[in-house]
């Protein structure tokens, strides 16, 4: 007996910020992976968004 198993794109992001004067990371943070089209623009967008929202001042877009 044979099941397929279906198996969905996901994507997963991570913010790294560096700063290069102490060498060290200074911010980082990075979520779920998110069952939807990884490529897809409007995806990247709203994590990007979703993630450095709580943390910094978004201005109209990133």
């Amino acid at each position: 007996m044979l099941t397929p198993i279906v198996a969905q794109s996901a994507t997963r992001v991570g913010v790294f910020i560096y700063d290069a004067q102490t060498q060290s990371v200074v911010y980082y943070k990075s979520n779920w992976p998110v069952e939807k089209d990884p490529l897809a623009g409007v995806v990247i967008d709203q994590t990007l968004t979703d993630l450095l929202a709580a943390d910094f001042q978004l201005t109209d877009r990133l």
